[in-house]
């Protein structure tokens, strides 16, 4: 087994699974109940992360490196609240903490 997958957020680790299942790529989710012991251990220890069988990890990490470009890609966008600019993978105002 390979770690693949990573992040503080237990739903974007959710989302990324998803994804992969979509895809014909089971995943096991471990530290799924661990932020209880958060304070206790290093935060980054206890992060939701995914893992997949060593024959499936390049396909794995390909279709989540592709998942994060579409994320990031696309025009810029203006906060209707205080017109400021803002990129695309930003999903509240810099500014004025406007959500988008």
């Amino acid at each position: 087994m390979q770690k693949v997958f990573t992040n503080s957020n237990i739903a974007v680790v959710g989302a990324v699974r998803a994804y992969l299942e979509d895809s014909d790529i089971r995943s096991q989710m471990r530290n799924e109940f661990s932020s209880s012991v958060m304070g206790e251990v290093p935060f980054f220890d206890v992060w939701p992360e995914l893992w997949v069988a060593d024959d499936l990890s390049a396909r794995a990490l390909e279709l989540i490196s592709d998942v994060q470009q579409q994320e990031n890609t696309g025009p810029d966008w203006l906060c209707r609240q205080c017109q400021e600019t803002n990129p695309v993978n930003f999903e509240i105002c810099w500014q004025c903490e406007a959500v988008k």
